[in-house]
Protein backbone atom coordinates (compact mmCIF):
# COMPACT_ATOMS: atom_id res chain seq x y z
CA UNK A 1 0.00 0.00 0.00
CA UNK A 2 1.18 3.28 -0.92
CA UNK A 3 0.29 6.08 1.05
CA UNK A 4 -0.16 9.53 0.29
CA UNK A 5 -0.89 12.04 3.16
CA UNK A 6 -3.01 14.67 2.04
CA UNK A 7 -2.94 16.85 4.52
CA UNK A 8 -5.89 18.84 4.05
CA UNK A 9 -5.74 16.63 1.99
CA UNK A 10 -2.21 15.20 0.84
CA UNK A 11 0.91 15.64 0.73
CA UNK A 12 3.16 13.87 -2.41
CA UNK A 13 6.21 12.34 -1.84
CA UNK A 14 8.74 11.62 -4.88
CA UNK A 15 11.77 9.02 -4.77
CA UNK A 16 14.50 7.93 -7.36
CA UNK A 17 12.83 4.57 -7.51
CA UNK A 18 8.79 4.92 -7.66
CA UNK A 19 6.77 8.31 -9.17
CA UNK A 20 4.71 7.75 -5.92
CA UNK A 21 6.30 7.91 -2.29
CA UNK A 22 5.06 6.82 1.00
CA UNK A 23 6.76 9.36 2.29
CA UNK A 24 5.09 12.90 3.37
CA UNK A 25 6.26 15.99 1.78
CA UNK A 26 4.15 18.73 3.60
CA UNK A 27 1.52 18.91 5.49
CA UNK A 28 -1.90 20.99 5.97
CA UNK A 29 -4.52 20.88 7.75
CA UNK A 30 -8.56 22.39 7.53
CA UNK A 31 -9.47 25.13 9.45
CA UNK A 32 -11.72 24.29 12.12
CA UNK A 33 -15.18 23.45 11.54
CA UNK A 34 -14.91 23.37 7.88
CA UNK A 35 -14.29 21.45 4.98
CA UNK A 36 -13.59 23.65 2.55
CA UNK A 37 -10.27 23.16 0.14
CA UNK A 38 -7.80 26.25 0.61
CA UNK A 39 -6.17 27.55 -2.59
CA UNK A 40 -2.96 26.86 -1.72
CA UNK A 41 -3.47 23.01 -2.15
CA UNK A 42 -4.92 23.42 -5.77
CA UNK A 43 -1.10 22.66 -6.78
CA UNK A 44 -0.62 19.36 -4.99
CA UNK A 45 -4.15 17.89 -5.67
CA UNK A 46 -2.75 18.58 -9.68
CA UNK A 47 0.48 17.07 -8.94
CA UNK A 48 -1.60 13.84 -6.96
CA UNK A 49 -4.04 13.51 -9.95
CA UNK A 50 -1.36 13.46 -12.47
CA UNK A 51 0.37 10.93 -10.31
CA UNK A 52 -2.57 8.36 -9.86
CA UNK A 53 -3.26 9.03 -13.27
CA UNK A 54 -0.66 6.20 -14.31
CA UNK A 55 -1.39 3.81 -11.83
CA UNK A 56 -4.44 0.93 -10.86
CA UNK A 57 -5.85 0.18 -7.63
CA UNK A 58 -8.43 1.10 -5.37
CA UNK A 59 -7.79 4.85 -3.72
CA UNK A 60 -8.78 4.96 0.18
CA UNK A 61 -9.97 8.19 1.04
CA UNK A 62 -10.19 8.97 5.07
CA UNK A 63 -11.47 11.92 6.65
CA UNK A 64 -10.41 13.28 10.02
CA UNK A 65 -11.69 15.76 12.24
CA UNK A 66 -9.80 16.64 16.20
CA UNK A 67 -11.81 15.68 19.81
CA UNK A 68 -13.93 19.01 20.12
CA UNK A 69 -17.83 18.50 19.30
CA UNK A 70 -20.55 15.45 19.77
CA UNK A 71 -19.47 12.16 17.86
CA UNK A 72 -22.11 13.13 15.77
CA UNK A 73 -20.98 16.29 13.94
CA UNK A 74 -17.26 14.59 14.27
CA UNK A 75 -18.38 11.89 11.41
CA UNK A 76 -20.29 14.43 9.19
CA UNK A 77 -17.63 16.91 9.15
CA UNK A 78 -14.78 14.08 8.68
CA UNK A 79 -17.42 12.34 5.67
CA UNK A 80 -17.60 16.12 4.34
CA UNK A 81 -13.96 16.35 3.67
CA UNK A 82 -13.25 13.25 2.36
CA UNK A 83 -16.06 14.47 -0.13
CA UNK A 84 -14.14 17.50 -1.44
CA UNK A 85 -10.85 15.46 -1.37
CA UNK A 86 -12.58 12.93 -3.60
CA UNK A 87 -14.50 15.43 -5.75
CA UNK A 88 -11.57 17.02 -6.72
CA UNK A 89 -9.35 14.45 -7.52
CA UNK A 90 -12.62 13.42 -9.65
CA UNK A 91 -12.44 16.78 -11.23
CA UNK A 92 -9.17 15.97 -12.23
CA UNK A 93 -9.48 12.89 -14.09
CA UNK A 94 -9.60 10.03 -11.61
CA UNK A 95 -12.33 7.42 -12.06
CA UNK A 96 -15.04 7.51 -9.01
CA UNK A 97 -15.30 3.58 -9.45
CA UNK A 98 -11.30 3.72 -7.55
CA UNK A 99 -12.31 5.90 -5.00
CA UNK A 100 -13.30 4.73 -1.25
CA UNK A 101 -14.45 7.08 1.28
CA UNK A 102 -14.28 6.37 4.87
CA UNK A 103 -15.29 9.13 7.51
CA UNK A 104 -13.02 8.30 10.58
CA UNK A 105 -13.91 11.74 12.79
CA UNK A 106 -11.31 11.72 15.80
CA UNK A 107 -10.26 7.43 15.99
CA UNK A 108 -7.49 7.91 14.31
CA UNK A 109 -5.31 11.14 15.49
CA UNK A 110 -1.88 11.82 14.67
CA UNK A 111 -1.43 14.06 17.44
CA UNK A 112 -2.31 14.94 20.78
CA UNK A 113 -5.90 16.14 20.70
CA UNK A 114 -5.01 18.03 24.18
CA UNK A 115 -2.96 20.58 22.67
CA UNK A 116 -3.88 23.51 20.16
CA UNK A 117 -0.74 22.54 17.83
CA UNK A 118 -2.31 18.76 17.99
CA UNK A 119 -5.53 19.79 16.91
CA UNK A 120 -4.68 21.08 14.15
CA UNK A 121 -3.12 18.47 12.95
CA UNK A 122 -5.84 16.58 12.94
CA UNK A 123 -8.01 18.14 11.06
CA UNK A 124 -7.14 16.20 7.99
CA UNK A 125 -7.68 14.09 5.19
CA UNK A 126 -5.38 11.54 3.69
CA UNK A 127 -5.52 8.78 1.04
CA UNK A 128 -4.14 5.61 0.32
CA UNK A 129 -3.31 3.76 -3.10
CA UNK A 130 -3.64 -0.21 -2.73
CA UNK A 131 -1.66 -1.01 -5.89
CA UNK A 132 -1.89 -4.19 -7.82
CA UNK A 133 1.71 -6.10 -8.12
CA UNK A 134 2.45 -6.59 -11.64
CA UNK A 135 2.20 -10.53 -12.52
CA UNK A 136 4.52 -12.80 -12.36
CA UNK A 137 7.12 -13.50 -15.48
CA UNK A 138 6.36 -16.92 -16.87
CA UNK A 139 9.31 -19.33 -15.86
CA UNK A 140 11.97 -20.17 -18.24
CA UNK A 141 11.20 -23.86 -20.82
CA UNK A 142 14.28 -26.06 -20.34
CA UNK A 143 14.20 -28.00 -23.17
CA UNK A 144 14.10 -31.21 -22.79
CA UNK A 145 17.18 -33.08 -24.50
CA UNK A 146 15.57 -36.11 -26.59
CA UNK A 147 17.55 -39.38 -27.54
CA UNK A 148 17.18 -41.03 -30.59
CA UNK A 149 16.18 -44.73 -30.90
CA UNK A 150 18.66 -46.49 -32.98
CA UNK A 151 17.79 -47.78 -36.23
CA UNK A 152 16.39 -50.93 -36.18
CA UNK A 153 17.81 -53.44 -38.82
CA UNK A 154 15.72 -54.60 -41.76
CA UNK A 155 15.62 -58.30 -41.81
CA UNK A 156 15.22 -60.32 -45.28
CA UNK A 157 11.66 -61.32 -46.40
CA UNK A 158 11.46 -65.19 -45.97
CA UNK A 159 8.44 -67.07 -47.92
CA UNK A 160 7.41 -70.23 -46.34
CA UNK A 161 4.28 -72.19 -47.93
CA UNK A 162 2.36 -73.96 -45.51
CA UNK A 163 1.01 -77.27 -46.45
CA UNK A 164 -2.55 -77.50 -46.19
CA UNK A 165 -3.92 -80.04 -43.13
CA UNK A 166 -7.01 -82.08 -43.35
CA UNK A 167 -7.08 -83.47 -40.26
CA UNK A 168 -10.50 -84.33 -38.63
CA UNK A 169 -11.88 -82.07 -36.60
CA UNK A 170 -10.85 -83.36 -32.68
CA UNK A 171 -7.93 -84.98 -33.45
CA UNK A 172 -4.41 -84.16 -31.80
CA UNK A 173 -3.14 -82.77 -35.36
CA UNK A 174 -6.55 -80.40 -36.10
CA UNK A 175 -5.21 -76.98 -36.14
CA UNK A 176 -6.28 -74.38 -32.88
CA UNK A 177 -8.01 -71.49 -33.19
CA UNK A 178 -6.89 -68.72 -30.83
CA UNK A 179 -9.22 -68.44 -28.38
CA UNK A 180 -10.05 -63.94 -28.98
CA UNK A 181 -11.37 -65.90 -32.42
CA UNK A 182 -13.63 -68.18 -30.73
CA UNK A 183 -16.80 -65.67 -30.64
CA UNK A 184 -19.99 -67.70 -30.47
CA UNK A 185 -19.29 -70.17 -27.81
CA UNK A 186 -17.77 -67.46 -25.28
CA UNK A 187 -21.12 -64.75 -25.62
CA UNK A 188 -22.60 -64.22 -22.57
CA UNK A 189 -25.33 -66.58 -21.10
CA UNK A 190 -27.76 -63.36 -20.99
CA UNK A 191 -26.28 -62.88 -25.25
CA UNK A 192 -26.83 -66.19 -26.50
CA UNK A 193 -30.94 -65.73 -24.90
CA UNK A 194 -31.76 -62.57 -26.85
CA UNK A 195 -30.46 -63.82 -29.91
CA UNK A 196 -32.30 -67.65 -29.39
CA UNK A 197 -35.88 -67.34 -31.60
CA UNK A 198 -37.35 -68.44 -28.52
CA UNK A 199 -36.10 -66.38 -26.27
CA UNK A 200 -38.39 -64.23 -24.04
CA UNK A 201 -37.41 -60.38 -24.16
CA UNK A 202 -36.15 -58.53 -20.80
CA UNK A 203 -39.02 -57.44 -18.27
CA UNK A 204 -40.78 -54.51 -18.55
CA UNK A 205 -40.77 -51.78 -16.27
CA UNK A 206 -43.80 -51.66 -13.02
CA UNK A 207 -46.20 -48.24 -14.24
CA UNK A 208 -45.25 -46.67 -11.48
CA UNK A 209 -41.69 -46.49 -12.57
CA UNK A 210 -42.15 -43.90 -15.53
CA UNK A 211 -45.03 -42.38 -13.79
CA UNK A 212 -42.81 -41.59 -10.56
CA UNK A 213 -39.88 -40.39 -12.83
CA UNK A 214 -42.24 -38.02 -14.19
CA UNK A 215 -43.05 -36.57 -11.41
CA UNK A 216 -39.98 -35.77 -10.13
CA UNK A 217 -38.61 -34.15 -13.50
CA UNK A 218 -41.71 -31.94 -13.30
CA UNK A 219 -41.65 -31.33 -9.44
CA UNK A 220 -37.42 -30.55 -9.69
CA UNK A 221 -38.29 -28.29 -12.76
CA UNK A 222 -41.11 -26.37 -10.90
CA UNK A 223 -38.40 -25.44 -8.31
CA UNK A 224 -35.44 -24.85 -10.05
CA UNK A 225 -37.45 -22.38 -11.67
CA UNK A 226 -38.90 -20.64 -8.56
CA UNK A 227 -34.92 -20.15 -7.42
CA UNK A 228 -33.97 -18.82 -10.56
CA UNK A 229 -37.03 -16.22 -10.57
CA UNK A 230 -36.22 -15.34 -6.78
CA UNK A 231 -32.09 -15.18 -8.05
CA UNK A 232 -33.58 -13.00 -11.01
CA UNK A 233 -35.19 -10.53 -8.20
CA UNK A 234 -32.43 -10.35 -5.59
CA UNK A 235 -30.37 -9.37 -8.77
CA UNK A 236 -32.13 -6.34 -9.22
CA UNK A 237 -32.62 -5.47 -5.32
CA UNK A 238 -28.53 -5.87 -5.37
CA UNK A 239 -28.40 -3.51 -8.60
CA UNK A 240 -30.68 -0.91 -6.92
CA UNK A 241 -28.87 -1.18 -3.94
CA UNK A 242 -25.12 -0.92 -5.64
CA UNK A 243 -26.76 2.38 -7.04
CA UNK A 244 -27.21 3.79 -3.41
CA UNK A 245 -23.66 3.23 -2.45
CA UNK A 246 -22.49 4.46 -4.87
CA UNK A 247 -23.68 8.08 -4.00
CA UNK A 248 -20.89 10.27 -2.38
CA UNK A 249 -23.66 12.40 0.10
CA UNK A 250 -24.91 9.05 1.71
CA UNK A 251 -24.47 9.09 5.13
CA UNK A 252 -22.43 6.58 7.56
CA UNK A 253 -25.26 5.19 9.16
CA UNK A 254 -26.55 5.10 5.75
CA UNK A 255 -23.94 3.39 3.90
CA UNK A 256 -23.93 0.58 6.89
CA UNK A 257 -27.12 -0.18 6.26
CA UNK A 258 -26.56 -0.45 3.08
CA UNK A 259 -23.83 -2.37 2.93
CA UNK A 260 -25.51 -5.09 5.58
CA UNK A 261 -28.22 -5.85 3.02
CA UNK A 262 -25.80 -6.11 -0.08
CA UNK A 263 -23.83 -9.01 1.82
CA UNK A 264 -27.22 -10.67 2.91
CA UNK A 265 -28.84 -10.16 -0.63
CA UNK A 266 -25.33 -11.74 -2.21
CA UNK A 267 -25.90 -15.39 -0.04
CA UNK A 268 -29.03 -14.57 -0.81
CA UNK A 269 -28.37 -14.75 -4.52
CA UNK A 270 -25.41 -17.42 -3.96
CA UNK A 271 -28.48 -19.91 -2.58
CA UNK A 272 -30.45 -19.06 -5.03
CA UNK A 273 -27.91 -20.35 -7.95
CA UNK A 274 -27.51 -23.12 -6.17
CA UNK A 275 -30.68 -24.60 -5.57
CA UNK A 276 -31.71 -24.00 -8.81
CA UNK A 277 -28.50 -25.71 -10.58
CA UNK A 278 -29.11 -28.82 -8.34
CA UNK A 279 -32.88 -28.77 -9.09
CA UNK A 280 -32.48 -28.17 -12.66
CA UNK A 281 -30.05 -31.36 -12.60
CA UNK A 282 -32.53 -33.28 -11.08
CA UNK A 283 -35.35 -32.54 -13.81
CA UNK A 284 -32.90 -33.43 -16.35
CA UNK A 285 -32.22 -36.57 -14.92
CA UNK A 286 -35.54 -37.95 -14.16
CA UNK A 287 -36.86 -36.63 -17.52
CA UNK A 288 -34.23 -39.05 -18.73
CA UNK A 289 -35.09 -41.87 -16.77
CA UNK A 290 -38.88 -40.95 -17.57
CA UNK A 291 -38.33 -41.19 -21.69
CA UNK A 292 -36.70 -44.68 -21.18
CA UNK A 293 -38.53 -46.16 -18.82
CA UNK A 294 -42.20 -44.79 -21.13
CA UNK A 295 -40.40 -46.31 -24.23
CA UNK A 296 -40.04 -49.56 -22.81
CA UNK A 297 -43.54 -49.44 -20.85
CA UNK A 298 -44.77 -48.75 -24.19
CA UNK A 299 -42.85 -50.80 -26.73
CA UNK A 300 -43.69 -54.19 -28.15
CA UNK A 301 -45.17 -56.88 -25.84
CA UNK A 302 -44.01 -60.39 -24.83
CA UNK A 303 -46.39 -61.88 -27.37
CA UNK A 304 -44.51 -60.85 -30.46
CA UNK A 305 -41.30 -62.14 -28.99
CA UNK A 306 -42.13 -65.33 -27.82
CA UNK A 307 -43.44 -68.40 -29.60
Amino acid sequence: MQRFALVLGLSLGWSATSALSAEPAASVEFEFGSSALDESMRGRLDALAEALRGTDGKIIIEGHTDSVGPPEANARLSRARAEQVAAALVSRGIARSRLELRALADTAPVASNDTVEGRARNRRASAALVSVPPPPPPPEETPIAREEAPPTPTAAPTTTTAAPTTAPEGSADAPRVPPSLEVAPRLAPEVTALAAPGAAPRAKPQLWMPIGATVVAVAAGTGAGFFFADALAGAQAGAANQAQLDRVDLLPSSRAAAEARAAALNGALTGDYVGAGVLGAAAVTAAVAAVVWWATYLGPGEAEFTK
